[in-house]
């Protein structure tokens, strides 16, 4: 290991990532006491948000093992070609279900908004 990254680690750069995130806001959630705002009822919307963030990057993790299969998008055109596409394999394991989907896109979705100024 040199710099703090080992040769391990950038083979698979996006699941090195995608895990480093996940455990971090895991132990954010194990200490967490309270949100910047003071109030009791953000916590557990921020919670949530975190939970929602957790899940979108342990779906990362499994693209990037080849655990799983993502569609290009939400429209209905890649969809077509997605279940086709998984038609012909063997393994229906690697499907993720259009809801589960944009429970994927909604946990991006609240990453950019709460830390979106790592890449600005």
């Amino acid at each position: 290991m040199r710099y703090g990254v080992s040769e391990r680690d950038t083979w698979s750069l996006d699941y090195h990532i995608s895990n480093v995130i996940v455990k971090g806001i895991q132990f954010m959630l194990q200490g967490m006491s309270g949100t910047p705002f003071g109030e009791d009822e953000d916590c557990g919307m921020i919670q949530q948000i975190y939970m929602d963030i957790i899940y979108t990057f342990e779906i990362e993790k499994a693209y990037a093992n080849n655990d799983i299969w993502l569609p290009n998008s939400l429209e209905e055109e890649s969809w077509e070609e997605y279940r086709e596409w998984i038609g012909r394999c063997e393994a229906q394991e690697f499907i993720i279900s259009k809801e589960h989907y944009e429970y994927y896109l909604h946990g991006w979705e609240m990453f950019r908004m709460f830390h979106g100024c790592l890449w600005t």
